[in-house]
């Protein structure tokens, strides 16, 4: 009996053994992960430039106005309200023209009946004289008497008359109205400019630049301007104003003024032509592209590569064009230097 239970033991033993060992088989293998490759760090990709020999220049992109010479803005000199504009933009106008009238209440009529007046006393005066020449009973002092009546007639009449004028605007010279900033009903101000007339038959190149751009620019430069499509034509700067020089608005004076070599060339008034002007110029420049300079507050610099070696060297400019830079103190011709 008792070997009996000894063998139901021992077969109970193995029967959990063999379920166990099965259960086992039934988990998952664990993977034994592998040490990763070892790759060769990247090579640093770079874009090298070369410091060459060659022609550099400076030059200043711009538009050129073909402007009247003689252009004048009108004002009243004396404020007031505009009772009428007469004229209108772009249209022709003669000498002595009236352009704007300001209200004057009843100075029209008091200068009709001013005119009337002095008419009156011109031909009480020449009466008297005339009645004297033939004997009349006329003396001296009746004589006097009608010349003083005349003369304070006349002061009183262009009294009037430049009170008139005054209110009146005209056209000081024929020529193309080519700004009207005023209209019926508007409160102007004394000396406000509200009319401009141009002469558009005697015209001038004018250049707008920058303040900065003036300081870079001097009489007797080449000019090169394009008259028609891709076709250029040659010229020089004649008049760049200086620091200081204002217009009549108190702005600075920024007009730059060019003209063609070929003096028979005609141009539209107002038209607008491209102009390249030749600042300066090197035909022999240490130079390298514009990509490989670097700035760090102030600083100019470049990164040399010589060999495996790359350093910073500091440069000294000068002549700049829009795709390269002229180095005048750094660098020799066939240095390496990285692109940015």
């Amino acid at each position: 009996m008792r070997n009996r239970v000894v063998q139901i033991t021992v077969l109970a033993v193995l029967l959990l053994l063999m379920l166990f060992v099965q259960g086992c088989q039934l988990l998952p293998r664990e993977e034994i992960e592998e040490a990763p490759a070892l790759l060769p760090p990247p090579q640093e990709r770079r874009n090298l430039v070369q410091v060459v020999r060659g022609y550099i220049s400076e030059e200043m992109r711009k538009s050129a106005r073909a402007e009247a010479v003689k252009e004048q803005f009108l004002a009243f000199t004396q404020a007031g309200r505009v009772k009428e504009v007469r004229v209108e933009y772009n249209q022709w106008v003669e000498e002595g023209e009236i352009l704007a009238m300001l209200e004057t209440g009843d100075l029209e009529y008091n200068l009709k009946r001013a005119e009337l007046d002095l008419e009156s006393a011109r031909i009480s005066l020449e009466k008297t004289k005339l009645e004297k020449q033939l004997g009349g009973n006329i003396s001296d002092l009746d004589l006097r008497q009608q010349e003083i009546n005349f003369q304070r007639t006349l002061l009183s009449y262009e009294r009037i008359k430049e009170q008139y004028e005054a209110a009146t605007l005209r056209a000081p010279f024929a020529g193309r109205v080519t700004t009207v900033a005023v209209k019926p009903g508007d409160q102007i101000r004394e000396y406000q400019d509200l009319i401009k007339i141009s002469d558009p038959y005697k015209l001038e190149l004018v250049v707008d630049v920058t303040v900065s751009d003036l300081d870079k620019l001097q009489p007797g430069l080449p000019v090169r301007l394009e008259y028609t499509r891709g076709n250029w034509i040659t010229g020089k700067v004649v008049k760049v104003p200086k620091r200081g020089d204002k217009l009549p608005d108190g702005e600075q004076d920024r007009r730059v003024i060019i003209v063609m070599d070929d003096p028979n060339v005609e141009f539209q008034f107002r038209a607008l032509h491209s102009v390249v002007i030749l600042v300066r110029e090197n035909p022999d420049a240490l130079k390298v592209s514009r990509s490989a300079i670097r700035e760090y507050f102030g600083r100019i610099y470049v990164r040399k590569v010589d060999g495996d070696l790359t350093t910073e060297v500091d440069v000294q400019t000068g002549i700049e064009s829009t795709t390269e830079v002229e180095i005048l103190v750094g660098l020799q011709e066939g240095d390496l230097l990285v692109s940015k």
